[in-house]
């Protein structure tokens, strides 16, 4: 017998006020830096989109990942971005 496991999170990240702060000047050298993370930290990215003043990201932990400590580690940290 195998296991299987499939685990798909949708997540949503606002600006601070919601202001429209994602520009699209460079708005897809974010998504690649969020890309980038995602594969350092073992997540599949399969959707990343926008507004300027949200993203959305849909993403798949591996199942060795703890679910409950991957939230709290990301969402504690804030993206600062300059330029």
């Amino acid at each position: 017998m195998q296991n299987y496991v499939s685990l798909w999170v949708h997540l949503i990240w606002s600006t601070k006020n919601r202001e429209a702060f994602i520009h699209s000047s460079w708005k897809w050298k974010l998504y690649k830096h969020i890309q980038n993370y995602c594969e350092s930290k073992d997540y599949y990215l399969d959707f990343i989109n926008g507004m300027p003043d949200h993203l959305h990201l849909l993403v798949s932990p591996k199942p060795h990942r703890i679910f409950p400590s991957v939230i709290s580690s990301e969402t504690s940290n804030e993206i600062v971005i300059f330029g």
